[in-house]
């Protein structure tokens, strides 16, 4: 397995199975050009990543003005759209200014992002024990 592969395999287990620690693992290296453009959508993709931990959410409105532009909220909803690794940089955790969890994966999703955030909800500071948690190693 490659070094790259490794962190990300590494870095989806901890995230399954003892999310305490995924802040702890590096990231796995972004080659997306989404990453290396100077625009907002990169912008608000880190902002994401960096500022909205595991357990955590924050509305569209309060991420555009985490990013920089507080008028720029559609726009935000367009980088969650365009976010090419939406578990790692954690798209799920954007939800609407009311408390509705809003769309994911176009609305195809929806039910994805509704178990992401009870599975951070539940987890949050716990291991958890699933069968699914055996060592990475072996998987």
């Amino acid at each position: 397995m490659t070094a790259p592969l490794k962190e990300c395999t590494d870095w989806l287990h901890a995230y399954f199975c003892d999310p305490g620690t995924t802040e702890k693992l590096p990231f796995p290296a972004f080659h997306h050009p989404i990453f290396h453009e100077a625009t907002f959508t990169r912008q608000v993709l880190q902002t994401l990543l960096r500022d909205v931990k595991f357990g955590e959410t924050v509305s569209y409105k309060h991420l555009a003005e985490m990013a920089g532009n507080s008028k720029a909220v559609r726009a935000v909803g367009g980088a969650m759209r365009k976010n090419p690794v939406p578990l790692i940089v954690p798209c799920h955790r954007v939800i609407s200014n009311n408390g509705n969890i809003g769309n994911y994966m176009g609305g195809k999703g929806n039910h994805l992002k509704q178990w992401l955030l009870t599975h951070e909800k539940l987890s949050h500071g716990k291991k958890t024990k699933a069968s699914l948690c055996s060592s990475p190693s072996q998987l």
